[in-house]
């Protein structure tokens, strides 16, 4: 593992500790769920299924919870600075959580 040295001489790691790698790695597994709801319910929309509207707004909900998720983790591992306004972070999150109603 990378690292190098602070000028007091404290070292720091370069590369994520293991909870922001389960945190990263919790998105992802969730964006695949996602991407597999959306190819199951376009399938089922393309085949014409009378129960295809109500995989479309499993879909919305489904994306919605997600980036939700995807965004708090990501404020998580950004810390206080995650939540200036100057980043796109917190702007991304207060989206996300508009389109869950």
């Amino acid at each position: 593992m990378r690292s190098w040295r602070s000028r007091r001489g404290a070292t720091w790691r370069r590369w994520p500790t293991p909870t922001v790698r389960a945190r990263l790695a919790g998105a992802a597994i969730r964006h695949m769920e996602a991407r597999a709801l959306v190819r199951e319910v376009a399938g089922a929309v393309a085949a014409g299924d009378p129960t295809a509207q109500l995989g479309v707004l499993a879909v919305k909900a489904s994306a919605a919870e997600m980036a939700i998720e995807a965004t708090e983790a990501a404020m998580r591992i950004g810390g206080g600075a995650a939540y200036s306004k100057a980043g796109s972070l917190e702007r991304h999150l207060r989206d996300a959580r508009g389109r869950r109603r």
